[in-house]
């Protein structure tokens, strides 16, 4: 499990609840079988110690991350992305803004984003 406060930051934006719910569908890493439309799944891709020259352990890491959204309506999908980037971009920076596709198992539409939070060790 991950130490990105990304699922708490999310429910506190009342944008990402209005269109997640009150439970708002976010995952870590894969979405359960059958969740409803639309969720978020997000993942940590990567990312470096922020070590100093004296010696010392690192107190931060500079974590890659992915965020997608899934639903059945591409525009949507589009609107739900817009709003978890808005709450997310409060706290950590937009490396890739645009990814977008078709998941082929499951044909709902993903819109998503790369982004890089730089997080206490």
């Amino acid at each position: 499990m991950s130490y990105l406060p990304i699922n708490r930051t999310l429910k506190e934006s009342p944008a990402v609840v209005a269109y997640l719910g009150s439970e708002p569908r976010i995952y870590e890493d894969i979405a359960p079988e059958g969740a409803a439309v639309p969720y978020v799944v997000w993942q940590e891709l990567g990312g470096k110690s922020l070590n100093y020259v004296d010696n010392m352990p690192a107190d931060n890491d500079d974590v890659m991350y992915q965020v997608k959204v899934y639903d059945t309506n591409a525009k949507r999908a589009y609107e739900v992305r817009t709003a978890v980037r808005k709450a997310l971009e409060l706290y950590c920076f937009i490396m890739n803004p645009r990814i977008s596709g078709v998941d082929p198992q499951t044909k709902q539409y993903f819109r998503g984003f790369d982004a890089s939070w730089i997080h206490d060790t």
